[in-house]
């Protein structure tokens, strides 16, 4: 799929893309079990944002004991996945 999104649209790139970057840092600095969180844009057209981050100590039994008891959705806490 993303192969296809690609081919049919161009690439984000100026405004958007800034807009894109900030947009990904205020979600990551967002998120209360990530440390040292950074989004940045890349001049490579298959990964136009780069998205880097630590799990503070204990988050993911912080995650995982949230999700036992509430479930993963309703746990407060979001998870981002970069494919």
């Amino acid at each position: 799929m993303k192969s296809a999104i690609m081919r049919a649209f161009p690439p984000s790139g100026g405004d958007d893309l800034l807009g894109m970057e900030i947009d990904f840092n205020a979600f990551l600095y967002g998120l209360d079990v990530l440390t040292d969180a950074q989004a940045r844009r890349t001049d490579d057209p298959a990964r136009l944002i780069e998205a880097t981050a630590t799990a503070k100590r204990g988050a993911v039994d912080e995650v995982v004991s949230g999700w036992r008891t509430r479930g993963p959705r309703s746990s407060g806490t979001t998870t981002a996945r970069a494919t």
